[in-house]
């Protein structure tokens, strides 16, 4: 499978064929360039990029539907056992959350890099930075307080926080026990 660019590499690659189009036929910016041709040069090859790796929309409808119907079942496949936002966040150090991450994603990278040039060429004009992120299949499931987690989650006061608490401020009006 040949990868293409992403949203934000076009983008960038377009700035730069802009400004260099700019820079070679602008007189005033003549006298600036040192190697007219080697600008050239880089600007073709600009353009061949653009060419030949930008995602290509699906021709017809059955195309289009077969890559939705793919998109789709690669999504299920690879979403699953993935480690919850939670998990990810919390990363406490003996649970093997970081291991759980890596032997998922070694798992999954071939269905994700083809889920990616899938939605690349399904939404070939899209500018989102985040198109082909799979961090929003990332599923949320919640679990309370956790002291030992890296971040652990809500704010809670102690007791002995609670009895310190100064009498001139209004007291904590949640309880978190």
């Amino acid at each position: 499978m040949t990868r293409t660019l992403k949203p934000s590499q076009r983008t960038a690659i377009e700035q730069d064929l802009v400004a260099s189009e700019e820079l070679l036929t602008n007189p005033n910016m003549s006298s600036y360039i040192t190697d007219k041709s080697a600008l050239r040069r880089q600007v073709k090859q600009m353009k061949d990029t653009l060419d030949t790796q930008s995602p290509q929309p699906y021709e017809t409808s059955t195309e289009k539907n077969a890559a939705v119907k793919r998109e789709r079942q690669l999504r299920e496949e690879f979403t699953q056992g993935i480690p919850s936002k939670e998990e990810m966040r919390r990363n406490r150090g003996g649970d093997g959350t970081v291991y759980k991450h890596m032997k998922w994603e070694k798992a999954n990278k071939a269905k994700i890099l083809e889920w990616r040039e899938i939605i690349k060429r399904l939404e070939s004009d899209s500018d989102d930075p985040d198109l082909t992120n799979y961090e929003r299949f990332r599923p949320e499931r919640p679990f309370g307080y956790d002291t030992t987690a890296q971040i652990a989650g809500h704010h809670a006061m102690s007791m002995q926080a609670k009895e310190n608490w100064p009498d001139d401020l209004k007291g904590p009006t949640v309880k978190s026990n």
